[in-house]
């Protein structure tokens, strides 16, 4: 039987915007159910997929993983120090937080463990645990209750980092990070905040028109070549992409005209497309990396699918995210991208199978198990894209920055 492991990351960010932190999630799928039947089984898998592709996919190498972490688990205490002190192990208190449990993870702590701690309902009944552990997570959604702001106040008083997670709107993370919340967690960082009545500077419409000249299917490659060679840092970014080791030149190409002819029109369109996106001014530099990871997803998926045109179904992924981007309506930026209509609809109403694709990407990054099993693609395939889509981000990122 095939069994496959499905595993996201879920990132934490600090009161700036900055990427601090990991979260795997897990999904185990023998039973074909949305639901881990055997919890430690689940968590020794996703500590294994930490350390290989995952771990150089994410640079969690630079930054603390969370991994939830069962009862069982903390007694057994099998993992190995060394790797321990790069882990945070998150517990929910909603399976039980005894007085031989808390203990334990005190015992461990001592012994260079990071635990961070979740579900405390009264953070009064367990304050010496505060003086051991690393981490505390705090519902973002209850922040209008006393007990949030009970919880907070007596958290603080310890070195204990707090983070709020299920942020879902700039409101709720700014009334947290007013509340003393660190650390945040949640897809805040990924919907817009639409300030009405903004318009688009002459430095993103510059961009757009760019991209939209791209998307023109009666340009020429001169054309491009023209556009192209108006901008120093674009040609620049575009010879130091071509002339890297993925594309394995018999020589040094020098010339954007020989870039062009080289690459052709399709893959011209590709590359200027990304590296042009990935110039804009956007309110965290880490939206760029989960923008690029959501576009080869798409198009990985919609190649297992043998969907025609998967190119089409990156610029889908790509563009998903202007909104966030931007702060604006995805409409109003549309107005200056005059894409087939196919791509418009998939991108405003997730229409067509593109907006099937996309919006199970959307689920995946959630780890909205239960939506992607509605889908009618093997759940290997995802689990195969992402991974696949986190090495390709890390190997590209740096010749489009």
């Amino acid at each position: 039987m095939t069994h496959a492991i499905l595993c996201a990351s879920q990132p934490i960010y600090d009161s700036g915007l900055n990427l601090v932190a990991h979260e795997l999630l897990f999904r185990d799928d023998e039973s074909g159910k949305a639901h881990i039947l055997n919890a430690d089984q689940a968590t020794s898998n996703v500590l294994l997929n930490a350390f290989t592709s995952i771990q150089s996919a994410t640079s969690t190498g630079k930054h603390p993983v969370f991994v939830n972490i069962t009862r069982n688990l903390i007694f057994c205490a099998e993992v190995s120090v060394s790797i321990g002190s790069r882990l945070v192990f998150e517990y929910s208190a909603e399976h039980g937080l005894d007085a031989k449990l808390v203990a334990a993870i005190i015992d461990l702590s001592k012994k260079g463990f990071n635990f961070a701690i979740c579900n405390v309902a009264d953070w009064r009944q367990h304050e010496d645990l505060l003086t051991a552990i690393s981490y505390v997570k705090v519902n973002a959604l209850e922040h209008n209750s006393p007990l949030f702001s009970r919880n907070v106040t007596l958290i603080k008083r310890h070195k204990v980092r707090l983070i709020a997670e299920k942020v879902e709107g700039i409101q709720n993370f700014e009334a947290c990070k007013d509340a003393g919340c660190e650390h945040f967690q949640g897809y805040f960082l990924t919907k817009p905040q639409i300030i009405k009545g903004q318009k688009l500077d002459t430095r993103i419409k510059v961009v757009l028109e760019l991209v939209q000249e791209l998307q023109n299917p009666e340009t020429s490659l001169d054309r491009i070549e023209q556009l192209i060679m108006r901008d120093a840092a674009l040609s620049f970014k575009l010879l130091r992409i071509i002339n890297s080791a993925a594309f394995s030149m018999p020589r040094k190409i020098a010339r954007i005209r020989d870039a062009v002819v080289f690459l052709g029109l399709d893959h011209i369109r590709f590359w200027v497309t990304l590296i042009t996106i990935s110039t804009l001014d956007v309110k965290s530099d880490i939206l760029i990396p989960i923008q690029l990871v959501r576009a080869r997803m798409c198009e990985l998926l919609a190649e297992t699918n043998e969907f025609k045109n998967p190119r089409k179904y990156f610029m889908v992924g790509l563009f998903s995210m202007l909104d966030a981007m931007l702060d604006m309506e995805m409409s109003e930026i549309l107005t200056h991208l005059p894409l087939e209509k196919e791509i418009t609809e998939a991108l405003i109403n997730m229409d067509g199978e593109m907006g099937a694709i996309l919006q199970s990407v959307i689920a995946y990054e959630k780890a909205d198990w239960a939506s992607i099993e509605e889908q009618k693609i093997s759940e290997f395939a995802f689990g195969s894209a992402y991974l696949e889509s986190l090495q390709w981000v890390q190997d590209v990122l740096p010749s489009i920055n």
